[in-house]
């Protein structure tokens, strides 16, 4: 089997969440800890979605797309915050993508758009929720 494209050595995982982790990490969790007066102290930074609920979500975005006029061509990662009664943490949710001709002249530049499919939440984030990459 032919390795994806995209996919990185760990050693680079490692150094792009040793950045985040550098440059993002005090800054978030002082967000938080003022959002929640100081209720919570980290936020979560990882989501985690099971193979079989992936399965299916691909299956169903297909069937969504397609029922649209689109063929689905991947998906997009967004971040987000559930902020209710100071109970606040991030969220990371999946949203389908088609690729879509840019202008009228039919000069062949696309994009990647997002469809108004419903995207696929409830991830699982990550125990403890402050653990970084790799969680071993």
């Amino acid at each position: 089997m032919t390795k994806p494209k995209g996919v990185i050595s760990i050693k680079k995982a490692n150094a792009l969440n040793n950045e985040w982790t550098k440059t993002r990490k005090q800054a978030m969790d002082k967000c938080i800890q003022d959002e929640t007066g100081g209720k919570i102290k980290e936020d979560n930074r990882s989501s985690w979605w099971s193979l079989d609920d992936l399965t299916a979500y691909i299956k169903y975005a297909k069937k969504q797309a397609k029922k649209k006029g689109f063929e689905l061509n991947g998906f997009r990662v967004y971040a987000g915050a559930y902020n209710k009664n100071n109970n606040c943490y991030c969220t990371s949710f999946i949203v389908p993508t088609a690729e879509e001709s840019l202008g009228k002249d039919g000069n062949g530049i696309t994009e990647s758009i997002d469809l108004a499919i419903k995207p696929l939440n409830r991830g699982q984030g990550g125990h403890p929720p402050n653990a970084s990459y790799p969680n071993q």
